[in-house]
């Protein structure tokens, strides 16, 4: 009787702890969302999160800042330069810089959107990649293997001829990292 008695019991201890684990497998860890959730499009480019907690995804019909309740949408209608958005870049001003199809360039500095590339037609032209350094000058590398500065603060671009590039587009294609002495960190493809 004492053996049925202990067998019962590891037989309970075993089920509850079976029952617990079912539980967790049920809980979601992950949500998925789409356009059935409120997306704009199921097809996304690039996902990032700021520093305020946002999270922005480039779609090819616009972009959009989720809170983790509902999202804003921006798309051309709002001052992008193209519906169709690639990649962010946060400055430390907390200005989300956009990229968008034909290497176009947008800011949103938390209230207005601007289209970079109307304003600056010829400096922005076939942008690759931004970067920033710790001054928050941002660094535009652009498909002829130029590097580009800008003062977002005084509005004024000085291309980096000191970096003495020969580089063949194919091989850069990343500037990954400005260092506190002005040197650019490069990857290929």
């Amino acid at each position: 009787m004492l053996k049925n008695f202990y067998l019962l019991l590891i037989l309970l201890v075993v089920q509850c702890k079976n029952c617990y684990a079912q539980y967790d497998i049920e809980t979601p860890l992950l949500r998925h969302y789409s356009r059935a959730s409120g997306l704009p499009s199921d097809y996304v480019n690039s996902m990032y999160q700021d520093k305020k907690g946002y999270i922005w995804i480039a779609t090819d019909k616009g972009i959009c800042r989720y809170n983790g309740v509902k999202y804003e949408y921006f798309s051309t209608d709002n001052g992008l330069p193209d519906n169709m958005a690639y990649s962010f870049f946060e400055d430390q001003q907390n200005n989300i810089w956009i990229k968008c199809y034909g290497n176009k360039i947008a800011m949103f500095d938390g209230q207005t959107l601007t289209d970079y590339s109307k304003k600056y037609p010829q400096e922005l032209e076939n942008v690759i990649n931004i970067q920033a350094d710790a001054q928050n000058n941002l660094y535009f590398f652009n498909s002829r293997s130029e590097v580009l500065q800008f003062n977002a603060k005084n509005e004024w671009f000085k291309t980096k001829l000191d970096y003495n590039l020969q580089l063949n587009d194919n091989n850069i294609n990343q500037i990954f990292a400005i260092t506190p002495n002005q040197s650019l960190i490069f990857a290929g493809k």
